[in-house]
């Protein structure tokens, strides 16, 4: 584990938040390592996901529901994305916050250093 790095708990997640192979065609919205992962990015990721995967949701909801009592397009979709958003929030986002903010803090006392004649 990196000594930047607050726990074991953020290595794993930022592990996750790495493999280019999950994020699929939806790395376009994922940050730079050093910056910040914030909430309207996440958001527009999981509504993006959610899109796609809560209206298959729909379409399996409704062979199974024979047609009975089917919920309206939207909701599926939306209560996707929220839970999606509410737990990268809970989990991934804080950590890959905390590593961006500790790369970016890295890199400017570097570049200061640099700087600095002597």
């Amino acid at each position: 584990m990196a000594h930047w790095e607050n726990s074991e708990a953020d290595h794993r997640y930022n592990e996750i938040s790495d493999n280019d192979e999950l994020w699929g065609p939806l790395i376009v919205f994922r940050p730079a390592k050093n910056q910040h992962f914030s909430s309207s990015r996440a958001l527009a990721l999981f509504a993006a996901f959610a899109s796609v995967y809560g209206m298959l949701l729909n379409v399996a909801i409704a062979i199974a529901a024979h047609h009975r009592h089917l919920p309206r397009p939207y909701i599926v979709p939306t209560t996707l994305t929220l839970i999606t958003f509410a737990i990268f929030q809970l989990t991934l986002g804080p950590a890959w916050n905390r590593r961006a903010f500790l790369l970016a803090r890295r890199e400017r006392y570097l570049a200061q250093t640099r700087e600095t004649p002597g």
